[in-house]
């Protein structure tokens, strides 16, 4: 029920999240949870269980974006089977020491 979306080069880098897009075709009493991979997840957003058909859903975090745990991957994690839909994200890779 978890997915990595988008990988961390390495554990000197961070990944940017800018926005999250998630349209729901098939409503279900489950959730999807975006969250980094760390050990104490940093969670950045969440579709609610049984978020309805034909939905949409936006998170927008600025041009900047939300860095992620430094380090760690992009993950959705589903409550459970049930939902369809689609997911696009936005974002980006930077090096630690390019943020100083």
């Amino acid at each position: 029920t978890t997915a990595t979306l988008k990988a961390a080069k390495s554990t000197a880098f961070n990944v940017f999240i800018q926005s999250i897009i998630v349209w729901i075709k098939t409503d279900a009493a489950q959730s999807i949870t975006f969250e980094d991979s760390n050990a104490t997840p940093k969670v950045i957003a969440k579709v609610p269980a049984s978020p309805g058909a034909d939905t949409r859903w936006e998170f927008d975090f600025g041009p900047r974006g939300v860095p992620l745990t430094l380090g760690k991957d992009l993950k959705a994690t589903f409550s459970a089977a049930g939902l369809a839909g689609h997911i696009t994200w936005s974002g980006y890779q930077s090096d630690n020491s390019s943020h100083l």
